[in-house]
């Protein structure tokens, strides 16, 4: 369906408020299959989402070797809390879930998409990544789907300092080789 040569629906997937919302959905049925115990339906979800975001990115290639760096990167800090015991997501010790690595593709690329101004500067990346998730984690302990060792004050801080790292090194890599000067940006 086409209005005045924009074609609508195009223009409807690549809205921050679907974003936002698409993302949401990702996640709340990644928590409800692993409430159930249903992890390996988890995998085709986030590869849904992960589908998603690269399909309605401007430049595909781009966005697909930031999101599996980013992963990748998540990956690293989600099993480094595992093996530390600090946070272990459905078992995840010693190792987080590889489908994990996929959330956080598409997490990172939902705040790239929705929330530019995460990545304004270095600084602002990194308070934005302590703020970013442990509140999620602390929500999903709840649900008896992570368990957040004792003292929780610390554990939390630990994700917090984390998450605020790996916000800071997805902020470097778009400044320094993902948006070299006058290739704009990754969503548009």
């Amino acid at each position: 369906m086409h209005y005045g040569g924009i074609n609508i629906y195009m223009k409807l997937l690549k809205s921050k408020l679907f974003a936002i919302s698409f993302f949401l959905l990702i996640w709340s049925l990644t928590v409800i299959c692993l409430k159930y115990n249903l992890e390996l339906l988890t995998y085709p979800i986030v590869l849904i989402g992960l589908g998603y975001e690269i399909l309605t990115s401007e430049k595909k290639l781009k966005v697909l070797s930031l999101l599996t760096i980013l992963g990748a990167l998540g990956w690293c800090m989600q099993s480094f809390e595992a093996y530390m015991g600090t946070l272990i997501i459905f078992g995840s010790k010693p190792l987080a879930p590889l489908w994990l690595a996929l959330l956080w593709a598409v997490f990172m690329s939902s705040t790239l998409r929705t929330m530019p101004f995460a990545f304004k500067n270095i600084y602002v990346s990194f308070i934005f990544g302590c703020y970013a998730l442990p509140g999620t984690y602390f929500f999903i302990a709840k649900l008896g789907l992570a368990e957040i060792r004792s003292p929780i004050w610390q554990s939390l801080a630990l994700d917090a300092v984390l998450s605020g790292i790996v916000f800071v090194i997805t902020y470097l890599l778009l400044k320094f080789h993902f948006q070299k000067q006058g290739q704009g940006q990754l969503y548009v």
